[in-house]
């Protein structure tokens, strides 16, 4: 980009040649694979899939 850029002046194909790169770059990040989250039961945080949830702890009254 810098040496599209670089010279201050700018004709139609350096501007296909950005907006290419920029298309690019939207298609690659829409197909990324995102992480997938289970809630584990707790507001707030989250686990990935195939690790154990232990749960809440309860204390036993031994009185």
């Amino acid at each position: 980009m810098v040496e599209i850029s670089g010279d201050g002046e700018c004709n139609w194909l350096e501007g296909a040649q950005l907006l290419s790169v920029y298309v690019i770059i939207a298609i690659l990040f829409f197909f990324l694979p995102e992480p997938v989250l289970v809630q584990n039961g707790r507001s707030g945080t989250a686990s990935a899939i195939g690790q154990t949830n232990p749960g809440p702890s309860r204390i036993k009254n031994c009185c």
